[in-house]
């Protein structure tokens, strides 16, 4: 590991301090996150679960609460298509709740790491035609899967996909002014943090970059609940959405700050009503103990991602 030193400037510090009315030490740690003004310093500092943006920030984000919601009050079965490692784990296991609470009739697909491999696969997506699902929505991956996509749209297989990785037609979109750039799957919607309405703020646009795959996830969960996250039927998610985007090498930046600010805090309850982590927790020998980012990280991610290298993430 090479450590790089930032570069202190205490004049800077100095008056922002003074400003801010903060600690000189406070206020060179902020410039070296990039926040040199007062307005930004009082924001980062007592920012919490009500700044977390509108989930109509994303441009599809209507269309896929509206196909979502048909299929719940038609009982058409659902598959939630997600990936082996924790940030897919975590994300296909909120939505599963989330929707099973809409009354849906939902189930989930983890495809094998060793003979499926990582994505959508044609074989997967026939079998889940087969076995009578009409919608599948995809977690932490299919923004690459163009053919895939393709196919199944040709068996009668709708497709949402909630993914976050790097796309090429989706950096072109941030300088185009097509509403949908060519060299993209052609899915009934994509939520994708690149992939907002063009009129946003910067700022607001900068706050959901960062978000992983369950972070994705956790904002189609806010438009379909429809409540503000510091609501209980959204914040109980939190710990999911802590485990996935420090997993995942999230920056702790922008929403993601918030969200796992909140997450490490249900993490660390001894009343926590998941059963699964509080297993996981005595498993790794943190039960009754204060649950960081390294806790995290070091000791409870790991063990969930042998989950798929073992044997089956499912």
């Amino acid at each position: 590991m090479k450590w790089i030193l930032a570069e202190s400037d205490r004049d800077t510090a100095e008056q922002l301090a003074a400003q801010a009315g903060i600690h000189p030490l406070v206020a060179q740690l902020l410039i070296n996150r990039g926040i040199t003004d007062t307005a930004s310093a009082f924001s980062f500092l007592s920012s919490g679960l009500s700044d977390i943006s509108d989930p109509g920030i994303f441009r599809d984000i209507d269309r896929a609460v509206q196909r979502i919601k048909k299929a719940v009050s038609s009982g058409e079965k659902i598959v939630i298509y997600g990936d082996y490692d924790v940030d897919g784990i975590t994300g296909t296991a909120l939505l599963f709740l989330v929707l099973k609470d809409m009354g849906a009739h939902a189930v989930c697909y983890i495809p094998d790491r060793l003979t499926e491999g990582y994505g959508l696969n044609e074989s997967a997506l026939q079998t889940i035609r087969s076995d009578g699902a009409g919608l599948l929505i995809t977690v932490d991956c299919g923004i690459t899967a163009v053919r895939e996509v393709e196919f199944a749209r040709s068996i009668g297989l709708e497709v949402i996909i909630t993914d976050h990785h790097e796309s090429a037609a989706l950096e072109d979109h941030l300088t185009s002014t097509r509403q949908r750039p060519p060299g993209l799957p052609d899915a009934h919607a994509i939520i994708h943090p690149l992939f907002t309405v063009r009129d946003t703020q910067e700022q607001s646009r900068k706050a959901v970059e960062v978000l992983t795959g369950v972070g994705v996830v956790f904002k189609l969960s806010q438009a379909l609940v429809g409540q503000p996250v510091t609501d209980q039927r959204l914040s109980q998610y939190l710990d999911l959405v802590t485990l996935g985007t420090v997993a995942d090498m999230g920056q702790l930046s922008g929403e993601n700050r918030l969200l796992v600010k909140s997450g490490l805090r249900i993490l660390s309850s001894p009343t926590a009503s998941r059963p699964g982590i509080e297993t996981l927790k005595r498993v790794a020998g943190l039960a009754g103990r204060e649950i960081t980012v390294g806790s995290v990280g070091f000791a409870l991610a790991p063990r969930i991602n042998a989950s798929g290298r073992l044997e089956h993430a499912d």
